[in-house]
């Protein structure tokens, strides 16, 4: 009979015991880091494109005037580093900036030097450095392009730029 008894006071331990685990408590530590980037030249970057004539521009789809800028870049070490390019672009092709100057016919188009001089798609996030250099030098070119029939007038173009990393 001592069997029975010791029987409901095991499980009167047990359920106490079970009641009890159910409060405790966790505690986690541990160290969040980033990498970083940052530029050092070339945050905003102004093109003063020479003055050009109409016929250096003889038919659509022609370019003249290529200039180029730097953005500089000091990042940590293996950090990749993407750029999006925004702005008013042709309806017709989103590789060129719309002009909102005073001329016809024309707009205005950024290569990616370092791509062997590709039209820089607006909207679009490329692969701007995937090396392991702490420092690196990011070349845009800008130039006229051809659009359409051309009048005369003033060139004005704008865009900004956005680096995101990981």
């Amino acid at each position: 009979m001592k069997g029975h008894r010791l029987f409901p006071l095991i499980l009167t331990v047990a359920a106490w015991h079970a009641s009890a685990a159910s409060n405790g408590s966790v505690h986690v530590t541990g160290n969040l880091l980033t990498s970083s980037c940052s530029v050092t030249s070339g945050t905003n970057l102004t093109y003063d494109l020479s003055t050009a004539m109409t016929d250096d521009l003889p038919s659509v789809d022609s370019t003249t005037g290529r200039q180029e800028q730097n953005i500089v870049l000091s990042c940590d070490t293996g950090v990749v580093v993407y750029m999006t390019i925004n702005g008013d672009h042709s309806a017709n092709d989103n590789t060129i900036l719309n002009n909102s100057g005073t001329a016809q016919g024309v707009g205005i188009q950024l290569l990616n030097v370092n791509d062997n001089y590709t039209p820089i798609v607006m909207g679009d996030r490329w692969v701007l450095i995937n090396s392991t250099a702490a420092t690196n030098t990011v070349p845009i070119a800008a130039q006229y392009i051809r659009t359409g029939t051309l009048a005369t007038g003033t060139v004005e173009s704008s865009a900004t730029y956005t680096l995101d990393y990981e």
